[in-house]
C-alpha cells in the first residue's frame, strides 16, 4: 500500500498539502484550469453534499466525458465513503437503464449533453428507487460544490468496495468488476514501481484514454 493511505482519495489531499499551488488538471475544451489546492477544496465540498444524502457505501453513477468534474466527481464520491460507478457516456438509455439497476446506483453525476437521456433511464426505477440525477453546471451543482467541507464523513477503509466498473460486454451483457480502495492502491503502487518511471513529478500528461474506463481511471489518473 502507498504510504499509510488506505482510501484512493487520500491520494489527492497528500498531493494538494504538498504541491498546492501546482496545476492538477487542464480541461482543453473548456480551457479549465485547476491547482491541486483548487481541486482538493472542490473534492471536499462534493463530498460533503453527496453524503449528506447518501448512506454510506451508496452507488454513485458517473456519465461523463474526460473533465475536470469527472475527477471532482470520482473522488469526492470515494472520499465521502460512497462507490463510483463510471459509465460510458456514449451509452443509448437501455444501456444506462440497465448499469443503473444493477449497480443499485441511488445518484447519477451526469454532464449536461446526457443529464436527459439519463433522466429517462432513471425513470424507469421505483419510486423508492429512483436514483438523483445531479446534472454538472446545474444551479444544483454549484450548490453541492458550496458545501461545507466539515459536512464530510470519515473515508472508507481499504478493505471496502470503492469502485463497479463494468466489462465492455464483448462476450454478453457487461458486468459489474468491484473493485476495493486496497486493489487500486496496489496497482497504482506497481505502476510506480516500474523503471523507469511511466510518469515523474513535472510532467505533463495527456490522458486520450475515457475515465470511465478502467485503464484511464486507475491506470493513468491514479498514479498522477
Amino acid at each position: 500500500m502507498i504510504g499509510n493511505v488506505g482510501n484512493v482519495a487520500q491520494l489527492l489531499r497528500r498531493t494538494a498539502q504538498a504541491h498546492p499551488a501546482r496545476t492538477a488538471l487542464v480541461a482543453a475544451a473548456s480551457e479549465r484550469e485547476v491547482s491541486w489546492a483548487e481541486l482538493d477544496g472542490l473534492v471536499a465540498a462534493l463530498a460533503a453534499g453527496l453524503r449528506a444524502g447518501q448512506p454510506a457505501g451508496a452507488r454513485v453513477a458517473l456519465l461523463l466525458g474526460n473533465s475536470v468534474d469527472f475527477v471532482a466527481g470520482y473522488l469526492a464520491t470515494l472520499r465521502a465513503g460512497l462507490v463510483a460507478v463510471p459509465v460510458n457516456n456514449g451509452y443509448t438509455e437501455p444501456e444506462i437503464r440497465r448499469v443503473l439497476a444493477d449497480s443499485g446506483a441511488g445518484v447519477v453525476v451526469a454532464e449536461p449533453a446526457a443529464a436527459e437521456t439519463a433522466r429517462a433511464a432513471a425513470a424507469d426505477r421505483t419510486a423508492t428507487a429512483r436514483p438523483w440525477v445531479l446534472e454538472v453546471g446545474s444551479d444544483e451543482w454549484r450548490e453541492l460544490a458550496a458545501t461545507e467541507p466539515a459536512q464530510a464523513a470519515t473515508p472508507a477503509g481499504d478493505t471496502e468496495l470503492a469502485v463497479i466498473a463494468y466489462t465492455s460486454g464483448t462476450s454478453g451483457a457487461p458486468k459489474g468488476a468491484m473493485l476495493t480502495h486496497r486493489a487500486l492502491l496496489a496497482s497504482i503502487e506497481a505502476t510506480l514501481a516500474l523503471e523507469p518511471a511511466p510518469m515523474r513529478s513535472d510532467d505533463v500528461v495527456l490522458l486520450a484514454l475515457p475515465l470511465f474506463h478502467l485503464y484511464g481511471l486507475n491506470g493513468v489518473l491514479g498514479p498522477l
